[in-house]
């Protein structure tokens, strides 16, 4: 919650069923921090052990976390993206891109890109910080991760499980 207080949400997968999951508050995380155990990650009893979860607090730098469609993880078709950066021409990829913008914040012109054309379309077009992990619900078994060296991202492999962190 030290990352940022003004939002938190989650992106999930179930290892049973191959469900695919974004849930989001426009609260702190402290707020919701015991909802957020409950039904995301103690879901074991609902829909099986988890796959994979990330989860995300957000400072919001753009966009007003009252509108819950800038809050992370951020939705575009398909992709949900979690993100620590700054983008500098979110609008200028959206112009590239030819599709059209849902949200304010930055987030959304990687979550477009990578709807569009992979990540490999966000390196080419987004310009600025990101560090982020995406999930495809067309193709839930993994989660992604990526970062262009300017905000940092850590990964561990330990004991059998994966973790990462980023600010």
């Amino acid at each position: 919650a030290s990352r940022g207080t003004d939002a938190c949400g989650a992106m999930w997968r179930h290892l049973e069923d191959n469900t695919y999951w974004r849930w989001k508050s426009p609260k702190r995380t402290y707020d919701v921090a015991l909802r957020v155990w409950e039904s995301v990650i103690h879901k074991e009893t609902a829909g099986g052990p988890l796959r994979w979860v990330a989860l995300h607090a957000r400072a919001a730098t753009q966009g007003p976390a009252s509108n819950n469609a800038n809050n992370h993880p951020v939705a575009y078709r398909n992709i949900g993206v979690t993100h620590n950066g700054i983008i500098r021409n979110d609008d200028e990829v959206f112009r590239k891109l030819g599709v059209k913008r849902r949200a304010l914040v930055d987030t959304e012109a990687i979550s477009a890109c990578i709807a569009v054309g992979g990540i490999a379309k966000a390196v080419e077009l987004c310009e600025g910080s990101m560090s982020i992990a995406w999930a495809d619900a067309k193709d839930p078994e993994a989660l992604h991760l990526y970062t262009n060296g300017d905000s940092p991202l850590w990964a561990s492999l330990a004991d059998g499980w994966f973790s990462y962190a980023s600010t």
